[in-house]
């Protein structure tokens, strides 16, 4: 027993033996107290286990985070290797805990976007209990706005904002900086809020968005501030030319508002003048001139009024009167008179315009000569002669020099003009083997051309310097024509086709041959019974009673026809011969059925396009239409 007792004292038990100890203990003294029982009464005092102390640690490493932006997102690590990831402000924890007596060190992995974090109280040595004192602080980063100013006065200032407020007043060139500064992702809108005084500040590369550095690109670029000069236009039929003082010009081609290119500053002056009229216009203005008062000038009024630019004659069949009608600027037909002191119808005209002279011929036989006044009207006859038979057509010489009359009994006689346009006895006639219906002449006088309605086919003639006629050529045509046209370019003649429905072209020469054109025979709307060229050579026109229309054809290069893209216009139930103004702007066709005459713009492609009003009312049906300049 003892033995046992001093072993247990000699050796320190492990957990083991320490935690059976006790039972042993008990069963020892149970079994001895029975056999003491016999020996003696009272048991031995047993001593109390020893108590192992507990090893302490670990200690969790944590804090709080403050400041991340929603939807942003920021790594944190401690000694290098616990990473941990933070969405929302608030407490953290690492995920690993630091031994008793362990270091930890606390770093930024991973900054959030658009944000700069910084970690306080991070690191730490000797740990003997948790952390949770560890401050995260993140601030979203920002950006400043900044630019150059030029061009501002000395003396002024000008005030800018940024996005509506942070107001930044620049009082010099140079470079400036809004104070706030704009967050990451934000944006930057720059305006002037308050203008220099006379001038007029821009700001360019003023906006952006999804800001993620500095902006040193605003430029800020003020400039004497400047006033338009201007108004109104009206009563203008084409175009008119405006000068400001002398230097800056404007061209005007429609009624309405017009401003002048250069602008002017206060106190600059102004003197809008007329620089070029339109056409047959008068143009005055009012309020032309003044001095720039810190507004736009918006008073000027160019006033234009139309100008006779012409005279269209139209005889009344059977009233022995001519109607005088004035050619405006705008192309309408204004009646300015009528013409009395002759017999018969009216049949054919002739004009020369440098001596104001009108010749025309009439079914009583006689061909009339009447000076014209400026108005268009004539103010005395200064002769008359029979030349035998009725005249069928007249014609004066391109260059001044004679007449020509056909006539029905198969002749042409010519008279020679003087140099005050008056008519000399007529020549012995050249007789011919047809009625001369339809004269035509080249341009340069040297032949003259006559078609019949009677005998199919036309002559040439050469014109001698006497005016005498010699036949020169005879082209015998299936179908009688009813009308000629000789193009301006001396080189092309145009024959009426009423049988066919076509226009016939030729070349003419400078010998005086016609040879048909290789593509001879243009279609028409219906029978052609007139023609008529303007004055450019450019369009063709043939009117046809039959269907009440024009046709309109381009001439091409080489003299032959093209139909319009619109190859017809309405012309009333029964359309006579077209006329055109002399500047080639207006056609007018006179109406027999429905007494009116109607009156068309050429426009730039030659297209007819009725006028407004469309037509004119006339009292008596008219035999022809002749126009003539003023």
């Amino acid at each position: 027993m003892s033995h046992l007792l001093r072993r247990r004292h000699a050796a320190r038990p492990s957990r083991v033996q320490a935690a059976f100890l006790p039972c042993l203990a008990l069963f020892t003294a149970l079994l001895l107290g029975g056999c003491a029982a016999d020996e003696s009464s009272e048991a031995p005092a047993v001593p109390p286990a020893p108590t192992v102390p507990a090893t302490p640690g670990p200690y969790a490493i944590g804090g709080t985070l403050a400041g991340l932006t929603a939807g942003s997102q920021l790594v944190l690590q401690n000694n290098g290797l616990d990473a941990l990831t933070l969405t929302a402000d608030g407490s953290f924890t690492f995920a690993t805990p630091v031994a008793h007596n362990g270091g930890y060190a606390v770093t930024i992995a991973q900054q959030p976007a658009g944000q700069v974090c910084s970690v306080a109280g991070g690191a730490g040595a000797g740990v003997t209990a948790a952390v949770t004192n560890i401050a995260v602080v993140c601030a979203t980063t920002r950006f400043t706005v900044s630019g150059k100013v030029s061009g501002l006065a000395a003396g002024q200032s000008v005030v800018l904002h940024n996005n509506g407020a942070d107001a930044l007043t620049l009082s010099a060139n140079g470079t400036f900086s809004f104070p706030t500064p704009v967050p990451y992702n934000g944006s930057y809108l720059v305006t002037v809020s308050a203008q220099p005084a006379d001038q007029t500040c821009t700001v360019n590369g003023h906006q952006g968005s999804a800001v993620i550095a500095d902006i040193a690109s605003v430029d800020v670029v003020c400039a004497t501030t400047t006033y338009s000069v201007g108004g109104t236009v009206s009563g203008l039929s084409s175009q008119v030319t405006l000068a400001n003082n002398g230097t800056d010009f404007l061209t005007i081609s429609a009624n309405g508002g017009f401003t002048m290119p250069t602008a002017l500053p206060t106190g600059g002056t102004f003197n809008v003048t007329i620089n070029t009229l339109p056409l047959g216009q008068t143009c005055t203005v009012v309020n032309s001139s003044g001095t720039v008062a810190a507004a736009n000038v918006t008073n000027i009024a160019v006033i234009c009024t139309s100008q006779p630019i012409g005279t269209l004659y139209m005889p009344a069949a059977s009233a022995t009167r001519t109607d005088v009608y004035s050619v405006m600027s705008d192309g309408q037909l204004v009646i300015s008179g009528n013409a009395y002191g002759y017999s018969g119808d009216p049949i054919a005209m002739a004009y020369d315009d440098s001596l104001r002279t009108l010749y025309f011929s009439t079914t009583s036989g006689w061909t009339y000569k009447f000076d014209v006044a400026a108005d268009g009207t004539w103010i005395s006859s200064a002769g008359n002669w029979a030349y035998g038979g009725t005249p069928t057509s007249l014609l004066r010489d391109p260059l001044g020099r004679f007449l020509f009359v056909g006539s029905d009994v198969f002749n042409i006689r010519t008279a020679t003009l003087d140099v005050l346009g008056n008519m000399t006895t007529p020549t012995t006639p050249i007789g011919t083997t047809f009625r001369p219906d339809t004269m035509v002449a080249t341009p340069d006088g040297q032949y003259l051309i006559a078609s019949s309605s009677a005998t199919p086919g036309f002559d040439v003639f050469a014109i001698a310097p006497d005016g005498s006629l010699t036949s020169s050529s005879h082209l015998a045509l299936a179908v009688a024509p009813s009308a000629l046209a000789m193009h301006p370019s001396n080189s092309y003649l145009y024959v009426a086709d009423p049988i066919n429905n076509r226009i016939m072209e030729y070349r003419v020469d400078g010998a005086g041959n016609v040879t048909p054109l290789p593509a001879t025979l243009i279609a028409t709307d219906g029978p052609p019974q007139h023609l008529s060229i303007d004055p450019s050579g450019r369009y063709l026109y043939a009117t046809s009673p039959a269907t009440g229309k024009i046709s309109q054809y381009t001439i091409a290069a080489d003299g032959t026809l093209v139909a319009m893209p619109q190859p017809t216009v309405a012309a009333g139930a029964l359309p006579g011969a077209p006329t055109i103004d002399p500047s080639g702007r207006f056609l007018y066709v006179p109406n027999a059925a429905s007494l009116e005459i109607r009156q068309y713009v050429i426009g730039v492609t030659g297209a007819l396009t009725p006028l407004t009003p469309a037509t004119v009312s006339i009292l008596a049906a008219p035999t022809l239409l002749y126009s003539v300049p003023r």
